[in-house]
């Protein structure tokens, strides 16, 4: 075979192999065609699948946060339903500190209320340390038989309230009952009110005694503590 027949032989053979090459990148272009619309609804499939997934996840994740906040609710709820009251001890004397002394202060409680006890029990070592002439023990409430105060709960008859815990006490004729009149600075039983405001995490009543309810010698302070009223409570007792 002569050399010219030799290259037309080769060449042909390059030839077929560019036009088999071009076949084979035609079919490579058109696979890629039809394999992309064929693959479209799958990945939209799967993204769909992917974006349900998440959305369900974010979901229990949702729930999980509103089911923590209830539960830390309802913790909330059954704290003030069964807490202690208690004194906090350091902004009691803090308030008493430098302040006039009442010539006795006598501590009622509701009797049978371990709680109530309790409390009087803190008060009664609370006015003790400020150095406040204080009787020992605190005493049970009393019920009284004359009426009106044999039909009522038994802290009326001694100036407290039923519906709210702690209760502050005077015979004193110059006493008034706003909030607003009592001298904090030159009183016992104003320096008294202060004392169980920033210190106790409920709210105190105060009350000058009518004829019909007995009198207290002048200068003496009776503190009566009722039962606990969880809805009277603040958000948090105070411990210091």
């Amino acid at each position: 075979m002569s050399d010219v027949e030799s290259a037309r032989y080769w060449l042909a053979w390059i030839e077929r192999g560019g036009t088999i090459a071009l076949l084979l990148v035609a079919l490579g272009v058109g696979y890629e065609f039809v394999a992309d619309r064929l693959a479209a609804p799958l990945r939209r499939t799967i993204e769909t699948a992917r974006e349900a997934k998440i959305a369900v996840l974010n979901k229990d994740v949702e729930d999980a946060k509103l089911k923590q906040l209830e539960a830390e609710r309802d913790l909330e709820t059954l704290r003030t339903k069964v807490y202690w009251r208690h004194i906090g001890q350091g902004k009691f004397l803090d308030s008493l500190r430098g302040k006039p002394k009442p010539t006795k202060v006598d501590i009622l409680y509701l009797r049978d209320d371990v709680e109530s006890w309790n409390l009087a029990c803190e008060i009664h070592l609370c006015l003790h340390m400020a150095g406040w002439p204080v009787s020992w023990p605190p005493e049970p409430i009393k019920p009284r038989e004359d009426v009106p105060f044999s039909h009522f709960p038994s802290v009326l008859g001694v100036g407290g309230s039923p519906g709210f815990g702690v209760a502050l006490v005077t015979s004193d004729v110059d006493f008034k009952v706003s909030p607003w009149t009592w001298d904090e600075d030159k009183t016992a039983f104003g320096a008294l009110v202060k004392a169980f405001r920033e210190s106790l995490a409920e709210p105190v009543i105060v009350n000058r005694l009518a004829p019909e309810e007995g009198t207290l010698p002048a200068g003496v302070i009776r503190i009566v503590v009722g039962p606990r009223n969880p809805h009277l409570a603040y958000a948090k007792p105070h411990t210091q």
